[in-house]
């Protein structure tokens, strides 16, 4: 069964901008939770 171009088009599916972005973000926060508690830096 093939699919005409409208129909590819109304599939829903693959991953949103938003999810690539808040996987980034959360990935950034936990590699510097982890170097923060690791390496402690005292305030000036």
């Amino acid at each position: 069964m093939r699919l005409n171009d409208s129909e590819l088009k109304s599939v829903a599916g693959g991953i949103s901008i938003w999810a690539v972005l808040g996987t980034i973000a959360g990935l950034i926060f936990g590699l510097g939770a982890i170097d923060g508690y690791t390496r402690p830096v005292k305030c000036r």
